[in-house]
């Protein structure tokens, strides 16, 4: 770090101590990051700087297991950037913010609770999952019935409606149950109920427990870089127009497999979706190019495709040894994610598989951007970058579970290890690199503003080597619309790390606003409060313990 960057650093600690804050200790530079320790009591890990600053804080020794185990009454968690879902004794709670009524509280006005609100569903209704999304929700009760809430403008709430024009659509926050298809046949009923739920940014999925997938939502480009024409998989031809209307699906509309597939899992991203059945193959449609990586780098045209999209699901596979030959088929998959540009999956060996835009994301050699339209094994094939978890594949453990953050990647082994990789700017990868971006900003009455200069991702801080950030973890959780992580321990201890949009690393910690310093008046972290639209300076940079409720 430049040295005038570290004194204004140092000077910006004191102008804390000024203000009744404790400053950071040990403060020290090395290898363009700044070191420091986080003060005791302290709210925010932050003091504020000149210009965004690469920092480092040692995690501290992990805690021991709890000799009596807690949250026995916690069956999920279901995240995303802005809100985050519990069940708790079959009743379904949210924290974060209810913009476009994703939280389900039965209106759209914007605003982030830090404390569990009640989803708005019947009462008695016990819930046995719930998905997160963008700006939409979906949960599965114990009839199996799909349940769905928020944003509709492409149909995601899946009943058949469509927005209000001149109305603020409230009844967008009012979960509604879903109980019928595209094609007018009974959803997710007795004879064929939903078992996996996911809300994406535009659209949502659902899969059955007799191995359907429905998709419904937005089918095409949304304006601002994302495009998933083809995604809702039904093998139609696709169309340019850009009307809302024409790229939206406003009911359950069942992807088209061969005949015979039976899928067991499902994962999605920004514009392309994917499936494992239970052969172990795994499938993939929507957005292409590099990012879908079917096998030949490419979707292939006449098969519902168009421009790098496909609508018909294809069936990933391994480059081709020689020009002109069949395309090498992947191992027997159980486990696969994908955020927008890097896939991963993880075969029955408990080896991983990585491809897309971003090599440096997906954990390949070589330089950041370094497209890969094919899976490459990255466990047990001299990889640096996973060394560490090589020494315990090779010691006869598995990697059972693999999930990706917008800018980090993460594994679970079946020894209850969990492995972070990529991006950690925000402290997602959460072995203690994050960058700072508390700025002070001096104004014409003489009089520093503090304010939160989030710059999606200008300024990196990129760990490359997979590294164990957590023990004895039973499950985690994040998603390709998420900052941060949660993760469940065996004695029941839930852990989290990363951005804090909206008090959603359920540390009952208010969300960022001009209000900053906890001595600030105005600065109440139990009151609901004007949704935040940015990250805040409570984001963390490694596991930390909370009690969202």
């Amino acid at each position: 770090m430049p040295r005038l960057a570290l004194v204004a650093a140092l000077c910006a600690a004191q102008s804390l101590i000024q203000a009744g804050d404790a400053p950071p200790t040990a403060i020290s530079v090395g290898a363009g990051y700044v070191t420091a320790e986080r003060p005791h009591g302290q709210t925010s890990f932050f003091t504020p700087v000149d210009k965004p600053t690469p920092m480092y804080f040692k995690p501290p020794p992990e805690a021991p297991l709890l000799k009596t185990a807690i949250n026995k009454n916690l069956s999920w968690i279901g995240n995303s950037e802005y809100h985050e879902f519990f069940i708790l004794d079959g009743t379904l709670f949210g924290i974060g913010g209810t913009r476009a009524g994703m939280m389900g509280l039965g209106d759209t006005i914007p605003t982030a609770y830090v404390l569990p609100q009640r989803v708005h569903l019947p009462e008695k209704t016990v819930m046995v999952a719930a998905a997160a999304g963008g700006y939409q929700s979906l949960g599965i009760d114990a009839t199996g019935r799909v349940w769905s809430w928020g944003h509709n403008t492409f149909g995601q709430r899946g009943d058949g409606s469509l927005p209000k024009p001149g109305t603020d659509n409230k009844e967008w926050g009012v979960p509604v149950q879903l109980t019928s298809d595209a094609a007018g046949r009974d959803f997710a009923g007795p004879a064929d109920p939903a078992a996996q739920v996911l809300s994406m940014l535009w659209y949502v999925l659902a899969r059955t427990k007799g191995g359907a997938v429905y998709m419904w939502g937005m089918n095409g480009p949304d304006g601002a870089g994302n495009d998933s024409r083809g995604v809702i998989g039904d093998g139609k031809p696709m169309s340019d127009d850009k009307s809302d209307d024409a790229r939206a699906v406003r009911r359950p509309s069942q992807v088209v497999f061969p005949p015979g597939t039976v899928v067991t899992r499902i994962a999605a991203s920004s514009s392309m979706a994917m499936a494992v059945d239970k052969e172990g193959r795994l499938w993939t449609w929507g957005g292409g190019g590099e990012a879908l990586g079917v096998g030949d780098g490419k979707a292939q045209e006449g098969r519902g495709a168009r421009n790098g999209h496909t609508s018909t699901p294809l069936q990933v596979q391994l480059g081709r040894a020689q020009a002109g030959a069949q395309p090498t088929p992947l191992p027997r998959i159980i486990d696969a994610s994908s955020n927008t540009g890097t896939n991963f999956a993880v075969d029955a060996n408990g080896d991983l598989w990585g491809w897309g835009l971003k090599g440096s994301l997906a954990g390949i050699p070589g330089p950041d951007w370094n497209p890969q339209p094919y899976p490459v094994k990255l466990t047990r094939a001299g990889n640096p970058h996973f060394a560490g978890i090589d020494a315990l594949l090779g010691a006869g453990r598995k990697v059972i579970n693999v999930q990706v953050s917008v800018t980090a990647s993460h594994v679970l082994l079946d020894d209850g290890s969990l492995w972070c990789w990529g991006d950690s700017a925000m402290g997602a990868v959460g072995d203690g690199h994050i960058v700072n971006y508390l700025m002070v900003k001096p104004q014409p009455d003489g009089k520093n503003k503090i304010s939160d200069s989030w710059d999606w991702g200008t300024t990196t801080a990129l760990v490359r080597d997979a590294v164990r950030v957590l023990t004895h973890v039973r499950y985690f959780s994040t998603s390709a619309f998420s900052f941060h992580v949660m993760a469940v321990r065996e004695d029941g201890t839930i852990w989290s790390w990363g951005r804090d949009a909206n008090g959603v690393l359920g540390n009952k910690a208010t969300p960022y606003a001009e209000a900053w310093h906890p001595n600030h008046p105005d600065f109440d972290r139990y009151k609901p409060m004007g949704e935040s639209y940015t990250p805040n300076f409570l984001d963390v940079p490694y596991p930390m313990q909370v009690q969202p409720f």
